[in-house]
């Protein structure tokens, strides 16, 4: 086997300074996350250019911006620094053996409804260990180094393949203290109308089809507070400050407590499911061809032990998708 020859290689720690720098877009800002000084980012920096003798960094009165052999240097080595960090990982976290899969999902959805089941993955396939990121939207998975995500969104890029595995509908909720002269009146949906109605920034005309599912004509269905993650809405409707449209897997505990009463039909169903993301060149990829699998799966028993039906026609608050795309 031919030895690498290593002296024309640059320091690790100077391309982990140019990764930082160009990816936030400024020296000082990649020295807090390296915990280096800014003078010591410059310098390194400048080595590495001196060693490859080209320049990779514009510096601008704005921060720095890469050369076009700095971008398509960066394209190449971001990579490999993700590869050596994996193998660092695996090494240290479980040496010899196991495989990695690097999963971004949104924060609410991993808390509510992933986190609760994954022990049941890991004790099934105690060979695979699974790095979560939380983050909205669909991420770039080859430049930010992950695997996989869980999105509810259809992602645009030709790159990727999305696997759809839940479909999620949503319910009226609110506090009893929310309507404290009638708490112990269950409401119906026609009650709701002239109640605080509190909105999700990714759906906001969610209201508005939910009372047209009913048959409810209000011109106040979209007026309210807008909360970015199912969970601050779930959280300000449990503090009183109006209904809520959630899903069951973010309800379901404090339900049970008795924080939160539900109004049990219409259900609103969410018009985009959870899918599975990845890059199309890793269909075949055994990690995550195994997690895919289990997803579904876990998606199939939850609606098989929870069947909550909806008026609507063979409507239930969660149940599986088998289509992909």
């Amino acid at each position: 086997m031919k030895t690498p020859p290593l002296r024309r290689l640059p320091a690790t720690s100077h391309l982990l300074s140019l990764e930082s720098a160009l990816r936030k877009g400024s020296i000082t800002e990649a020295g807090k996350e390296l915990c280096l000084t800014q003078s010591a980012i410059s310098k390194q920096l400048s080595q590495l250019e001196t060693h490859l003798g080209v320049q990779l960094v514009q510096r601008t009165p704005n921060g720095v911006l890469p050369t076009a052999a700095g971008k398509q240097y960066l394209e190449k080595i971001t990579p490999l620094l993700i590869a050596l960090e994996d193998a660092t990982m695996a090494l240290k976290t479980a040496p010899g053996r196991g495989q990695h899969l690097r999963l971004c999902v949104a924060p609410s959805f991993a808390s509510f409804w992933l986190l609760p089941k994954l022990s049941r993955f890991q004790q099934q396939h105690p060979e695979i260990l699974v790095h979560i990121t939380t983050q909205t939207g669909i991420p770039d998975l080859t430049a930010a180094g992950f695997d996989v995500a869980i999105v509810n969104a259809i992602p645009i890029d030709q790159r990727y393949n999305r696997d759809t595995f839940l479909s999620v509908n949503a319910y009226a909720v609110y506090a009893p203290s929310l309507v404290p002269s009638i708490a112990d009146k269950p409401l119906q949906a026609y009650d709701l109308a002239s109640l605080p109605l509190l909105h999700q920034t990714t759906l906001p005309n969610a209201w508005l089809e939910y009372f047209d599912a009913a048959g409810i004509h209000t011109q106040d269905a979209v007026h309210g507070p807008r909360y970015s993650t199912l969970a601050l809405g779930l959280q300000a409707a449990i503090a009183g400050l109006g209904c809520a449209l959630l899903p069951d897997y973010v309800t379901e505990q404090p339900i049970n407590e008795g924080q939160l009463r539900r109004v049990s039909h219409p259900a609103y169903q969410v018009p985009t499911p959870y899918s599975l993301v990845y890059a199309r060149q890793q269909h075949d990829q055994p990690a995550i061809t195994t997690f895919k699998d289990w997803l579904l799966r876990e998606a199939r028993q939850e609606a098989t032990d929870k069947p909550f039906h909806s008026t609507r026609p063979g409507g239930v608050n969660v149940k599986p998708t088998p289509d992909s795309s």
